[in-house]
């Protein structure tokens, strides 16, 4: 019986064993994808904020078929000012592009549909282009230049903005009824579908030389 009892124990001891060590290389194993997963956001996040010489390379990069983008780049003697106002920048050359899109807009609705758009109409909704919301809108790729400007690339989904548009041009249709909301959504089609290189603008007010805009 006691032999029995000594046998059982040594089982028990080797199962116990068994169980530590396998429990310590899960450990290590996940150990490990954790450091390789911190190494490649660390790498993604390098690459983002890298110091560069003159001009960041990615600056003349053409935007996917299905975004818009928009450059912003300042300096201030604060960091933080700078990044928040580069990123301020980046999303109002979208909006500066969407405006151009509607100023191409209505000179071909009234070549389409022969009818002049009103000019109340143009003013509110190159108003409210100017304004509109980017709730969509991301950040994806940011630099710092050796003379401490910060650039900022934004990103915005151009179903985003058909979404925009289209409520907008519904909107307009109840203060204008004459105004043909398909033609005009057809026309934005066409102009989305262009893919544009983004709007640069560029703002370094300690020099005194303001905003630029290219």
């Amino acid at each position: 019986m006691r032999i029995t009892q000594l046998s059982f124990f040594a089982l028990v001891v080797r199962f116990t064993t068994l169980f530590v060590l396998c429990a310590l290389f899960s450990a290590c194993v996940s150990s490990e994808g954790v450091t390789a997963g911190m190494e490649e956001f660390s790498t993604a996040t390098e690459r983002e904020t890298t110091r560069t010489e003159g001009f960041p390379a990615w600056l003349n990069e053409t935007p996917p078929e299905d975004a818009i983008w928009g450059i912003g780049c300042a300096f201030n003697e604060r960091q933080s000012l700078s990044m928040q106002r580069a990123e301020e920048l980046a999303e109002n050359s979208v909006r500066m592009l969407l405006g151009t899109y509607m100023d191409d807009l209505f000179a071909a609705y009234g070549r389409i549909t022969g009818a002049v758009p009103n000019e109340a109409l143009l003013s509110d909704v190159k108003n409210k282009t100017a304004y509109m919301p980017l709730d969509d809108a991301v950040v994806n790729i940011r630099a710092k230049t050796a003379d401490g400007a910060w650039w900022y690339r934004t990103a915005y989904p151009k179903a985003s903005a058909r979404e925009f548009f289209a409520f907008l041009f519904e909107e307009e249709r109840t203060l204008f009824p004459e105004f043909d909301v398909t033609a005009a959504r057809e026309i934005l089609d066409t102009l989305l579908a262009q893919n544009d290189p983004p709007v640069q603008a560029r703002e370094i007010p300690n020099s005194g030389t303001g905003a630029s805009v290219s």
